[in-house]
């Protein structure tokens, strides 16, 4: 067997072990989610059942005191941010280092009306308001390259957070390189978004209500419609079995052209 015939049917084994994953993930996770999903109905908070999935909507309130995003002061449920850095010192490249890193949750509800319940919002699923933000910013023989705030779309309040941490000697914010790359990424979760979540509720010994995550589903919260949940499940379903075909055919592809390089008649 040449290189090329064992080329094509290894390109044609990994084509057949992508269709595979991708074939036991819809007919197993994915499916399962989607029945369920498709099984919803959603109900007012009060008339949540514990012990299964739920879909209900609300208006996002901490349940206690709320959290101050160190990036820009402002009061929110959930944020996570990195502190990166990259470059080199002497002309000798360095590794990217992580400068600061943190992540912190409140305690969350969500409510409609007078009703209220807790949310579990650690691994759940996030709305769009939780996007992540990116900002990078470049150094050169200790001054910060002049347009680099403007290029790189930075708020003065991102601007203000990466000069208070350079101002501390302690944090050594570009460390020894003499240029490089700061990274700064961050996302956070504001109050008062109206979703729709999904997730199974739980009851504690006092009788607390938590919509969380669980081993049958992941809490998800979106700000669309149930229908419009379920139109996107079906989607992503069916763009599963499409590509799992795809991949399928292409392993098809590639050991008709191993057989027919090994027959002689592709070169």
């Amino acid at each position: 067997m040449t290189v090329a015939v064992g080329l094509w049917l290894g390109g044609a084994v990994m084509a057949l072990f992508f269709a595979w994953i991708l074939g036991h993930m819809r007919g197993t996770d994915t499916r399962i989610r989607t029945e369920r999903v498709m099984a919803l109905q959603e109900r007012p908070l009060r008339a949540l059942l514990a012990g299964e999935v739920n879909a209900t909507r609300g208006t996002l309130v901490a349940d206690g005191d709320a959290l101050t995003c160190p990036v820009d002061g402002a009061p929110c449920l959930f944020y996570e941010l990195s502190v990166t850095r990259a470059g080199s010192a002497r002309g000798e490249a360095r590794a990217a280092e992580t400068v600061q890193q943190d992540a912190q949750y409140a305690r969350a509800a969500l409510r409609a009306g007078d009703e209220q319940v807790t949310l579990a919002l650690r691994g759940a699923l996030l709305p769009a308001e939780a996007a992540e933000v990116t900002r990078e910013a470049r150094w050169r023989d200790g001054a910060w390259v002049d347009d680099t705030w403007t290029d790189g779309g930075w708020s003065e309040a991102e601007r203000a957070f990466v000069a208070a941490l350079d101002a501390e000697p302690a944090s050594a914010l570009r460390g020894e390189l003499d240029e490089g790359t700061l990274r700064l990424r961050y996302r956070q979760l504001p109050l008062g978004v109206e979703v729709l979540a999904l997730g199974e509720l739980t009851l504690d010994e006092r009788g607390t209500r938590t919509l969380g995550s669980s081993t049958r589903f992941q809490l998800e919260l979106t700000r669309g419609s149930l229908e419009d949940y379920r139109r996107a499940q079906l989607s992503a379903q069916r763009a599963m079995q499409r590509a799992s075909r795809a991949f399928v055919v292409l392993a098809l592809g590639l050991a008709l052209l191993a057989g027919l390089t090994y027959a002689r008649v592709l070169p």
